[in-house]
C-alpha cells in the first residue's frame, strides 16, 4: 500500500504574511511551485517550474545563444555592444561618422582613426583642407617634393626670339609669381639706342614711375639694363625682378648684362605697378630700334 504526503498549502496571497519553520516546506497553489523556509523571511523563497525556466541561458559560458532579441539594456563595450540605442549613439560610439553608410563589413566611406594604408585620394576634404603639418615628406610617393607635384613652382617660360620688331612682349605671368628671371642671349638691334624692359598688368604695359640707373644712364619710363650699345654687338645677361610689397605691388630689378667686346652693364631700381604684375616688354628708347638676333625667356617662381 502507497503513502501519500502532503505538504501544507496555500494561495500566493496567503503565503506572503506566512512565516514557516526552518527547513519547511510548502506549495503554492496559485503559482504551482514548492516554497522553502528559513523560519524568519515572510512568503518563503518560491521555487521555479520548468515552463519558467525553459529557453533561458545558464549562468556562465553558453555556445548556443544565437540572439538577443529581448534585451531592454544596450551590452556596454565591454560587452562586445555599444552601450547605446540610437544610430548616431552607435556611431559615435564606434567613431565613425554621424553619417554615411555602415556596411555589412564594417565602416564604409568613412576612414577608422589612426593608421590607414588604404586611402587612395583625399577628394571630399572640406575648406581649409589638410592642416599643417599632416602631410610630411616621407608620406608624399617617392618621399620627394618634386616641381611637378607643386601648383606654384618654378617654371621655365618658352624661348622668345628677338630677331624682328620693335619690341617683345611675353605675358601669362601668374598672380602668385614673386621673383622673375630675363635670360638674353646674343640679343641685338639695328641700332645703338639703350635696352629697356617695362612692366605691365592686364591694364598694359606701364610706362611711368620708374626709378632705374644702369651705369651713368638713368630713365623714369622703364628700367634701362643696357646703357647705349652698338649697333649688333650681342648681349648675354640677366635681369631679375623681385615684389618688395605685394600689397601695392612694388618690384625691385637688379642685372648683370655683357656685351660682348664691350663691357659690363649692372643696373638697378623700383618700380610701383597699378595692379598685379602679368608682362613684360623688352624694347629701346624711343622704341625705333629694331631687334635683329638672338632671344630671350623667363624663369618665375
Amino acid at each position: 500500500m502507497s503513502t501519500e504526503v502532503r505538504w501544507r498549502r496555500g494561495t500566493t496571497a496567503q503565503h506572503a504574511s506566512f512565516v514557516g519553520a526552518l527547513g519547511e516546506i510548502t506549495v503554492d497553489t496559485d503559482k504551482k511551485v514548492i516554497v522553502t523556509h528559513d523560519g524568519v523571511t515572510a512568503g518563503g523563497f518560491p521555487g521555479s517550474t520548468g515552463a519558467s525556466v525553459e529557453g533561458k541561458a545558464n549562468s556562465g559560458a553558453n555556445s548556443d545563444i544565437t540572439s538577443l532579441s529581448g534585451l531592454t539594456t544596450p551590452l556596454s563595450l565591454l560587452q562586445g555592444g555599444t552601450g547605446q540605442t540610437t544610430a548616431v549613439g552607435i556611431r559615435t560610439a564606434i567613431g565613425a561618422a554621424v553619417a554615411g553608410p555602415l556596411g555589412a563589413s564594417g565602416i564604409t566611406g568613412a576612414a577608422a582613426s589612426g593608421a590607414n594604408n588604404d586611402i587612395t585620394s583625399l577628394t571630399a576634404l572640406t575648406a581649409g583642407g589638410l592642416p599643417n603639418n599632416s602631410v610630411l615628406t616621407a608620406d608624399i610617393a617617392d618621399a620627394n617634393v618634386t616641381p611637378a607635384k607643386l601648383s606654384e613652382k618654378i617654371t621655365l617660360g618658352t624661348p622668345t626670339v628677338t630677331t624682328s620688331g620693335t619690341s617683345v612682349d611675353i605675358t601669362g605671368i601668374p598672380s602668385w609669381a614673386r621673383r622673375v628671371s630675363i635670360n638674353f642671349e646674343t640679343v641685338s638691334t639695328t641700332a645703338n639706342n639703350n635696352y629697356l624692359v617695362q612692366l605691365g598688368t592686364a591694364s598694359g604695359i606701364e610706362t611711368t614711375g620708374y626709378v632705374s640707373q644702369c651705369r651713368a644712364a638713368a630713365v623714369t619710363n622703364a628700367f634701362i639694363v643696357v646703357d647705349a650699345p652698338a649697333a649688333g654687338n650681342f648681349a648675354h645677361g640677366r635681369v631679375v625682378l623681385e615684389i618688395l610689397n605685394s600689397t601695392t605691388n612694388v618690384w625691385t630689378e637688379s642685372g648683370v648684362m655683357m656685351l660682348a667686346s664691350t663691357a659690363i652693364y649692372p643696373s638697378a631700381g623700383s618700380k610701383a605697378l597699378a595692379g598685379v604684375l602679368d608682362r613684360i616688354r623688352l624694347t629701346t628708347t624711343g622704341g625705333v630700334d629694331t631687334f635683329d638676333s638672338g632671344s630671350i625667356n623667363i624663369i618665375y617662381e
